[in-house]
């Protein structure tokens, strides 16, 4: 807990340093005895009351969504308390503790289960791991300002602004359209039914049984996509691949299709479920270029 005299404080203890100057300077003592006392008495109850209001405060949900380079972010912040609490500012910290805490939003009152809704301003593409929030109140007389840090593990993932043109490849060998499914090896025998093919016929079993027997296949998914990001380019071309293999990957999830994530020692992939996306777009946020004599993206991924 820290407590610490606000702007008006500070003009607040001026006044007071004048009016203790003017009871021992002048002859009307006992006026300016009854305004010293009064004021400090104030001052006293503020930094108290500021103080308590904070406490009884806890933190239950930070959600920190991903959000693109330049786009401002929505946050959430669930407070509870079991007293109501007036006036509680929430600002972010990061676990770099050179950065300035990132204001959140202001709860007029807390009272049980709270949530803020706060925004964050545009930022730059990256990955910040957060240490926790900070909780602030001048409440009552906004002379003195109490804060309290609350730990809280997440992250801060700011992934790069997608280009308006998506680059795709696909897995597989050049050429290859991933546009439908592709026949595998034979699984089994069934009799056969109305629209098979006359090719899958298994004809020894037929004239066994003495009834149309087919060969049963297995049926692979279709071939996924694959954005390749090239991490040995020039800083411009380096952006510019980031930014095409996000609007790959948005793109992809917002269909629910697959597709594959391919650097240096990366593969990543996403199928199509809820939230997939998360781990292409935190690397795609994350990404250092790499010296030109460096492997192909290709080679040792994992």
């Amino acid at each position: 807990m820290r407590i610490r005299l606000t702007l008006l404080g500070w003009k607040a203890m001026s006044l007071l340093a004048a009016l203790t100057l003017a009871f021992f300077a002048t002859a009307y003592s006992n006026l300016f005895f009854l305004l010293v006392t009064t004021c400090a008495a104030l001052g006293a109850l503020g930094a108290l009351a500021a103080a308590a209001n904070l406490r009884g405060v806890a933190v239950n949900d930070v959600e920190l969504p991903l959000a693109a380079a330049g786009e401002r972010r929505a946050v959430a912040v669930r407070l509870t308390a079991a007293k109501p609490r007036l006036d509680l500012r929430v600002a972010l910290l990061a676990a770099d503790r050179a950065t300035p805490a990132m204001p959140l939003g202001v709860c007029a009152m807390v009272a049980g289960p709270t949530t803020l809704a706060g925004e964050l301003p545009p930022r730059e593409r990256g990955v910040v791991a957060v240490r926790g929030l900070r909780l602030s109140s001048s409440w009552p007389f906004g002379l003195f300002a109490a804060s309290r840090d609350v730990p809280a593990a997440a992250e801060l993932t700011t992934y790069p602004a997608p280009s308006g043109e998506a680059r795709r490849r696909t897995a597989g060998a050049a050429g290859d359209a991933a546009n439908g499914p592709r026949d595998a090896g034979v699984s089994g025998l069934r009799p056969y039914r109305a629209g098979d093919s006359v090719t899958d016929v298994h004809w020894k079993a037929t004239a066994r049984r003495g009834a149309p027997v087919v060969k049963e296949r297995d049926v692979e998914p279709p071939l996924a996509d694959a954005a390749v990001v090239d991490r040995r380019l020039p800083p411009p071309e380096f952006a510019a691949a980031l930014a095409g293999a996000t609007a790959d990957v948005l793109e992809h999830a917002r269909r629910g299709q697959p597709l594959q994530l391919r650097s240096q020692g990366t593969r990543l992939a996403m199928i199509a479920q809820r939230d997939a996306a998360a781990p292409l777009l935190r690397w795609l946020a994350a990404a250092t270029p790499l010296p030109a004599d460096a492997g192909s993206p290709t080679e040792g991924a994992p």
